[in-house]
């Protein structure tokens, strides 16, 4: 069976195209390139050259997150066959869930995998000169588009949220102004109890009650500034390991409010979701979603 590869020229480079002179006649290459990821081993442009497989290039824009993985995603829909094999070539953990999804629906015609490598059956060797055209996409990359690295929550997640988050907000208002009627019943006893005609002597002092005040305050369970800014080079740190662009300012204060005031993966993404929008939001946890738990344990035991 003739094959297609998608390469992800952001992620693999010039190491994505070993075994490209495997390719037979009939194959074909469809790489997608920026002007931040343009360049290739002349080793590699010979052995392209050598082969006769179809290549393609695509241009994708710079600038839009993820814009080149959306890209993938939307030109491997519009050429999918059932007749051929799809390969996407990229280290990407994210086009592993393309791939399961492709999967779930009977298509087992579509993988992922680091570079080309060896084709299944005896290679044809053909000296013909490729033709090679450049293919820009059609679709406008500041139009609107639907993830698909995440399964939304469903209605009744979402509802299960709202009401967590209803029901924690009732714990971030100060003692003094809320109406002692409107105190759930499953609250905790207060530390204080007032007793008919308390003796003099039993009465708290200024200092006792200031305490008590101060050790149930909720502000009291708020990072500090210093902890906030240990938090922010921590992320700043991870997901630079990670990504060529820097997270803003702006981003790293979303991600920090946003983990600490959740307590589940589910939780974190619903937030994003809902401060956000859906595209943003659900673009931001995609660029996170695999460091959640080293974020969510390390503000955990900073805040101890």
């Amino acid at each position: 069976m003739k094959t297609t590869y998608l390469i992800d020229l952001e992620n693999v480079n010039s190491s994505g195209f070993e075994g490209a002179s495997n390719l037979e006649d009939g194959d074909e290459l469809i790489v997608f390139y920026s002007d931040k990821a343009d360049t290739l081993k002349v080793q590699i442009i010979t052995q392209l050259l050598k082969t006769s497989a179809e290549i393609k290039f695509y241009k994708c824009r710079n600038g839009i997150m993820n814009a080149m993985d959306f890209d993938i995603v939307s030109v491997l829909g519009i050429v999918y066959r059932e007749d051929r094999d799809f390969v996407i070539v990229s280290k990407d953990k994210g086009f592993d869930v393309v791939v399961e999804r492709y999967t779930s629906f009977g298509k087992k015609n579509v993988r992922k995998q680091s570079n080309i490598g060896k084709k299944k059956g005896t290679v044809q060797p053909v000296p013909a000169k490729t033709e090679v055209t450049e293919v820009l996409p059609e679709v406008n990359a500041d139009s609107e588009k639907t993830s698909a690295d995440d399964i939304p929550a469903s209605e009744e997640q979402e509802d299960a949220f709202d009401e967590l988050i209803e029901t924690l907000s009732l714990f971030s208002e100060s003692s003094d102004d809320s109406d002692a009627s409107a105190v759930p019943e499953d609250l905790p006893e207060q530390s204080v109890s007032v007793e008919p005609e308390p003796e003099p002597e039993e009465q708290p002092t200024k200092a006792t009650v200031k305490k008590k005040e101060k050790k149930t305050s909720p502000a009291n369970n708020e990072m500090s500034r210093v902890q906030k800014g240990k938090v922010n080079k921590f992320l700043n740190n991870l997901m630079g390991a990670k990504h060529e662009q820097p997270m803003t300012k702006d981003e790293l204060k979303l991600i920090r409010e946003t983990a600490e005031s959740t307590r589940t993966k589910n939780g974190f993404y619903n937030a994003l979701r809902k401060k956000l929008g859906n595209e943003k939001g659900i673009a931001l946890y995609n660029r996170v979603k695999d460091e959640y738990d080293d974020i969510a344990k390390f503000i955990k035991n900073i805040k101890k």
